[in-house]
Formats: structure tokens, C-alpha cells, sequence
């Protein structure tokens, strides 16, 4: 949906409000230039964790919709569920770090929609506080129930790419391999390549 703009660069509220109870998610970029909690976040992150470039992100779904189609990111994503709960279906990469020119061609789309007709290494419910990582490349789309939902991502641009995917939940996976680590609410798993 287009946003209607005031002269200052400001969104009309009153049509953002309406788009959303109308069904459409609300998706912040760069979150983090806004709120000084959501900066200090993701530096906390790039220092313990990715030291890599991050970008923040929030997304704010209404209940009962598809937050945005099925899809394969260019980076790794960490996201962290603030509000409500979201359905996430995982399924296999699309493309690795050899393969960046599939990101430019429309083959992408149709390798995304081709492997989202198997079945999901991941179909779990994500609660307030957990936390999700999805490897770059992997396929994915969320879901919202009965409730609004509101998650931050961290879009982690790194040079390679690990076969982890990190959740607060226990996730079964072919591996059998788990761990946990409390100080981070994380718990990795390793994806099938």
C-alpha cells in the first residue's frame, strides 16, 4: 500500500491505523535510528554475537494475517518476538554465498515458491520473548493467530554463512544436536543443507 506523506516527510497516521485494521502490516526500517533501546540491541548483538554490518527492523501484524509471502533473505536474520506470537514456517535454502547472482534473476521467486512446497524443517509457534535465527538464503514466512504480533529483526549481513538456527523453543531437528545458552534465550540447531 502507498503511504499518503505530509510535506515534512511524516506518515499520516490516521492511514496507517486504517491500513492495519484493515488487515495490512506495519513494517518500521531502521528502527534503531528511532529508539535508543533497539540501538543499544543491536550493538549488544554485533559485539557478542555477528560482528558484522545489522540493520533493525519491526514488523507489527494483525491477528489472523500472513505477515509478508514466503521469501529467502540476502542476509542472516535474528528475530526477536516483542509482542504477541507468530507462526513460522522455515523451510530449505534457496541459495548459498555462491550463488549471489540468483538473488538478482527472477529465478529466485521461483525456486523460493518451489521449495515452500515441501515440507518445513521448521513450523513453530514464536511467544513474546523468544528469539529466532534463520540462516541467509533459507525460505521462510510468518503467520499470526489470534492475537497481533510484533517482532524486531536483525538483518545481519555476513561474508559466510553457518548452518545454525538459533530459537528459544525446542525445535526437533534431524541432527538431534541442541544446546542451550541462557544468557541469550538461544538455543542452536543445526538445519539440514
Amino acid at each position: 500500500m502507498p503511504f499518503q506523506q505530509r510535506e515534512l516527510g511524516y506518515f499520516d497516521s490516521s492511514i496507517i491505523l486504517q491500513e492495519f485494521l484493515n488487515g495490512s502490516s506495519i513494517i518500521m526500517k531502521h528502527i534503531d535510528r528511532r529508539f535508543p533501546a533497539v540501538a543499544a540491541l543491536k550493538n549488544k548483538v554485533i559485539e557478542e554475537l555477528f560482528p558484522y554490518t545489522v540493520q533493525a527492523n519491526a514488523y507489527l501484524a494483525p491477528s489472523d494475517t500472513q505477515g509478508v509471502q514466503i521469501h529467502a533473505d540476502p542476509h542472516a536474520t535474528l528475530l526477536i518476538q516483542c509482542s504477541g506470537k507468530k507462526r513460522w514456517l522455515v523451510w530449505g535454502r534457496a541459495f548459498d554465498d555462491t550463488q549471489e547472482s540468483l538473488l538478482e534473476s527472477l529465478d529466485l521467486d521461483k525456486r523460493v515458491n518451489e521449495i515452500a512446497k515441501g515440507q518445513p524443517i521448521i513450523d513453530e509457534f514464536v511467544h513474546e520473548g523468544d528469539i529466532l535465527y534463520i540462516p541467509k538464503g533459507y525460505v521462510h514466512t510468518p503467520f499470526t493467530s489470534d492475537t497481533h504480533s510484533l517482532h524486531l529483526t536483525l538483518g545481519i549481513q555476513t561474508n559466510s554463512e553457518s548452518s545454525l538456527a538459533y530459537t528459544g523453543k525446542s525445535i526437533p531437528n534431524d541432527n538431534n544436536v541442541s544446546y542451550s545458552c541462557k544468557d541469550y534465550m538461544l538455543a542452536p540447531y543445526f538445519l539440514p543443507e
